[in-house]
């Protein structure tokens, strides 16, 4: 039990070390501070790995590894999750897809009148504001292919899950263009690396 309790309290970075058996002052510490870890695992291509860790082949091929395999779990768990019951499945279901992003990502899911997934989309890309996510690129194609309701869902790159004045504004205008359609927007979920907030759960939707 003590031995559990240890490695749940480790950091990431004490993590990563014991994974690929580094040390402190070591390769991974000069890696660690040009990169955070979650910029290393998701947003970094092989070559960027491999130009980061210099001359230690080896543990480029251990992040390398380490990222595909991490992101092959992921989306094994997303692919099984084909109806939606609470916004931890929402979160469970688009982590793969916005997890370690650097930019916002707004993304709507499409379900039928039982709540199972049709298909997700990115609407769009950058900070969100009204001009980058108007309702006719949020409701184009639940239009398209006869969506009962929608979910709204963004990512917070700050790693704080919490929305803002503009988050609210958006949401409030696409539920009541939701509304105007006939496709009711079930929830929002923003989503950080290690945290989220659904809209719906705080009576905001």
């Amino acid at each position: 039990m003590t031995t559990e309790m240890n490695y749940n309290t480790m950091s990431d970075d004490e993590l990563l070390k014991l994974v690929i058996r580094e040390k402190t002052g070591t390769t991974i510490d000069s890696i660690l501070n040009k990169k955070q870890i979650h910029e290393i695992i998701f947003d970094s291509s092989a070559e960027e790995i491999v130009k980061i860790t210099g001359s230690r082949k080896s543990k480029a091929e251990q992040l390398i590894a380490l990222q595909i395999l991490i992101k092959r779990l992921m989306t094994l768990s997303a692919k099984s999750i084909t109806k939606i019951t609470s916004p931890q499945d929402i979160v469970n279901y688009l982590r793969p897809e916005l997890y370690g992003k650097n930019r916002e990502h707004f993304m709507v899911i499409l379900l039928d009148t039982k709540n199972k997934i049709i298909k997700s989309e990115v609407v769009s890309i950058g900070t969100l504001n009204a001009s980058l996510v108007h309702p006719r690129e949020v409701f184009c194609e639940a239009i398209r292919v006869c969506a009962n309701s929608v979910i709204l869902s963004h990512n917070h790159p700050s790693g704080i899950a919490n929305p803002s004045s503009e988050d609210q504004q958006i949401t409030k205008r696409l539920a009541e263009s939701g509304k105007l359609l006939g496709i009711n927007v079930l929830d929002h979920v923003i989503i950080s690396d290690n945290d989220y907030y659904s809209f719906k759960e705080n009576g905001e939707i």
